[in-house]
């Protein structure tokens, strides 16, 4: 799985997380810029499923 790092304010250091989400979550900041609602619920949950598909590939 591909990922990209990017750097934890809180923590200071950097962190890495799957290149997939950062797109699911920009798709959603576009449906917002475009006038239309991403639940909250829906991206808790698409979120929940990547890290869980990414924990069972690493099991």
């Amino acid at each position: 799985m591909e990922e990209i790092s990017i750097m934890d304010s809180k923590k200071g250091k950097n962190i890495s997380i799957p290149k997939n989400l950062t797109s699911i979550l920009d798709k959603g900041l576009d449906d917002v810029d475009n006038g239309r609602e991403l639940p909250a619920d829906k991206a808790f949950d698409l979120i929940a499923d990547l890290v869980e598909r990414r924990h069972r590939a690493r099991t």
